[in-house]
């Protein structure tokens, strides 16, 4: 038997052990980046990286907003249709 075949795989580290086999990101749950966003979740990987569920630590407050601002735009995109479904009655401020 050949000596290099009864030795065990020796696991590579990559990048300081911050990357995979595949030379990917390890994705921790609950790690911060830059302090200003955390990692929920790895929702998947493909072909050009990893996709995950982010926070953004500082802009929560900005969601509703911009939530809003989308309705009115496409209430007044759409105003020409009969058929409504939704109605803005007021804003957040």
């Amino acid at each position: 038997m050949d000596s290099t075949s009864s030795r065990k795989k020796e696991k590579l580290v990559l990048n300081e052990g911050y990357d995979d086999e595949n030379h990917d990101y390890i994705i921790k749950p609950g790690e911060r980046w830059n302090d200003q966003y955390e990692i929920d979740s790895l929702i998947g990987k493909g072909s050009f990286g990893q996709v995950t569920a982010v926070n953004c630590m500082f802009c929560w407050h900005l969601k509703p907003v911009m939530e809003v601002t989308l309705m009115l735009q496409l209430k007044i995109l759409v105003s020409h249709y009969t058929l409504h479904i939704f109605r803005v009655t007021e804003g957040l401020y």
